[in-house]
């Protein structure tokens, strides 16, 4: 099956918040991150239940580098992101 992805818009605007933050530490850091989310992000879109659900027919997909992890849930053929969470947030 094809997904399409649809991000909450708090979503893109807390994933910039991010990446304005490493980048003050590293330029080179943001731009990593920036590929690491993407990189997730298209995994999420083949492989959508690859990542189990956890609560609430949510499903988290952690990064590998950095302490984040996407929240977000499927349904039919739609791939809802809710949220970026930093790994010491609770849901």
């Amino acid at each position: 099956m094809k997904y399409k992805i649809k991000f909450e818009e708090s979503v893109l605007l807390d994933f910039n918040d991010k990446i304005q933050h490493y980048n003050k530490i590293s330029i080179g850091l943001a731009d990593k991150l920036h590929s690491e989310f993407w990189s997730k992000i298209n995994y999420i879109k083949k492989y959508p239940m690859h990542h189990p659900i956890k609560y609430k027919q949510m499903r988290i997909a952690n990064l590998k580098i950095f302490p984040f992890s996407i929240h977000f849930n499927v349904k039919d053929d739609i791939i809802q992101v809710y949220s970026i969470k930093h790994f010491k947030q609770t849901y």
